[in-house]
Parts: C-alpha cells; sequence; structure tokens
C-alpha cells in the first residue's frame, strides 16, 4: 500500500536553510551600510567601550584565544592574550568573570584559571587543581565557586590566596552557576559520567555554610541563566542532545523556590 508521509526533517533542514540566508543577508547588510565592516585591528589589546569574545579553539589543541571588539572604531583584536604573554590561551578556555581589577578565564581543557590585569592582559597567576572546571561565580569577597564537568564536586576557591581551600560534593557534573537571593544556584546540564541521573536539576548551595541545600527539578539540560531586572532567575533548558525533550524556559523565585 502507497502511504503519503510529510517529511519534517526536510522541513526542518530547508527552513533552517532559509533562515540563515536571510540572516546572513541582514548581517552583511548591517556590516556594510550602517556602521562601516569590522577589520581586524593590527596593534595590541586596545581600551574602549567594546566586548570580550572567547574562542575556545580545537578541543585538544591548545589553540584557543581571547579577542575584543571595539565598538568605536569596529576593529576587532584577535590572540590579545597572546599578545600581552607571548602565549597562548590554553586548550578550550570556556568562560570569563570580572572581578574588580581583573579578569578570570576558565580554561576547560587545560583545567585551571588564567587571571589577567584587565588594564593590559598581562597574565598575573594561573590556578590549578581542577578536573574539567567550566565557570566560576563570586560568592564573597574572599571566595568563589567553580563548577566541573567531570567532578561530582564544586570546587571553593579563596580569592586572596588563589589556592583551592575546599570541595562541596553534589553528586554529579555542574554548568553554569548565578547567585540570587543569597543562594547559589548550579545547572546539572550533563550526566555524562553520571548516566544514572536525569540531568534535568538545578542544585542549590548555602555559601554561608558551603553546603548542598535543595535542588529544583527544570527542563532536560538547563544549560543558561540570568537574573532579571526584579530578581527573578531564568533558566534556558536545551530539552537534550538528542531532541529527547521540548526545550523549555522557566522563572523562579530565588526566595521561595517556586
Amino acid at each position: 500500500m502507497n502511504k503519503k508521509y510529510i517529511d519534517f526533517n526536510w522541513i526542518s533542514r530547508t527552513c533552517t536553510l532559509f533562515f540563515m540566508l536571510i540572516t546572513n543577508s541582514l548581517l552583511f547588510h548591517a556590516c556594510t551600510d550602517d556602521f562601516g565592516e569590522v577589520s581586524p585591528g593590527k596593534s595590541k589589546f586596545l581600551n574602549g567601550s567594546g566586548v570580550f569574545i572567547i574562542s575556545e579553539g580545537n578541543y585538544g589543541s591548545g589553540n584557543g584565544s581571547l579577542s575584543f571588539l571595539n565598538f568605536d572604531s569596529l576593529n576587532i583584536y584577535n590572540d590579545i592574550f597572546y599578545a600581552a604573554n607571548d602565549r597562548p590561551l590554553g586548550d578550550v578556555p570556556c568562560s570569563m568573570t570580572f572581578i574588580e581589577n581583573e579578569i578570570w578565564v576558565v580554561v576547560n581543557n587545560s583545567a585551571r584559571i588564567e587571571v589577567m590585569k584587565d588594564s593590559d592582559l598581562s597574565s598575573t597567576d594561573a590556578i590549578t587543581g581542577f578536573s574539567s572546571p567550566r565557570f566560576l561565580v563570586k560568592v564573597s569577597n574572599e571566595k568563589a565557586y567553580v563548577s566541573d564537568f567531570y567532578s561530582s564536586e564544586i570546587a571553593i576557591l579563596n580569592l586572596k590566596s588563589r589556592q583551592i581551600q575546599g570541595f562541596i560534593p553534589i553528586g554529579r557534573s555542574s554548568e553554569q552557576m548565578v547567585m540570587a537571593g543569597g543562594k547559589v544556584f548550579v545547572a546539572f546540564w550533563s550526566n555524562y559520567g553520571f548516566d544514572g541521573l536525569e540531568n534535568n536539576q538545578l542544585m542549590v548551595i548555602d555559601p554561608q555554610t558551603n553546603a548542598l541545600t535543595d535542588s529544583l527539578l527544570v527542563g532536560k539540560e538547563p544549560n543558561s541563566m540570568v537574573l532579571d531586572a526584579a530578581g527573578k532567575l531564568w533558566v534556558l533548558c536545551s530539552g537534550g542532545f538528542m531532541a529527547e525533550e521540548f526545550p523549555t524556559l522557566h522563572r523562579i523565585n530565588p526566595q521561595s523556590l517556586e
């Protein structure tokens, strides 16, 4: 019997291609007509209004880099960490945190945190002792937490001594973290190495006691979190690497955990 069917994969690919073509044409128009073309800068890191861009590079190649896009000149300055320190940033830099007058970059596959001056990007420290660090969140003037992809613990980092002073066991991997309402919310994004656990939770940590106090059920693979102007926590969940679920967006009250 002949059956008619709709190839949703073909529709999805076609729509994606159409969207990419439209988006590329708009970006090309925006970059050429209104503001001028973004071009590579020829000097070292230039201070000014702009945005830092982390490039993870190829996994295992140690070719991660840092760039700076200057909003005034529309010049982009590439490999600015290398220019300042005469060495590469490392293997898979994945997140950046500003603390006072320094920049802390977590370099995942190099298992270290690079600390540099925000004025000229000269390195001031390289902190090691991690398994597979991902994100850093400052929880007090002297303390920060570092999440980890492979480890079942979150590292407690002393910001003054630049040393790991302990670990918080959470029984699973950890990804992005946000401090809100006097609590630290930790995304359980990937269950790689933790196959018996569902990666659809936020772990709640009390930074006063460094203890896991609660957990929240969200969608599968919570990967991004941010606070809004009202102090509410927004959590974006992908639905899973194989699209096991629909993606979801959650708004959470950090005080009541609703």
